[in-house]
């Protein structure tokens, strides 16, 4: 399991999302509903490189980042 740990305050969000992009752009993985600033992924789902990360709630941008998996 790989822990992810999003910067920003998530503890108020109620409906908020994860979106995982490939550096291409494209969309690896989806997490819905998620209101903490840790998030589990099995990283056995996601191949070696770099990601980013977008937290959204009702469309509006939260929080981004990027990490990389080894």
């Amino acid at each position: 399991m790989l822990l992810l740990i999003i910067g920003g305050e998530l503890n108020q969000l109620t409906a908020a999302s994860l979106v995982i992009f490939d550096v291409n752009g494209k969309k690896v993985m989806h997490l819905g509903t998620i209101s903490i600033n840790k998030v589990e992924i099995q990283q056995k789902k996601l191949s070696k490189g770099s990601y980013f990360y977008q937290v959204r709630e009702n469309s509006q941008l939260i929080s981004q980042g990027k990490f990389v998996i080894q």
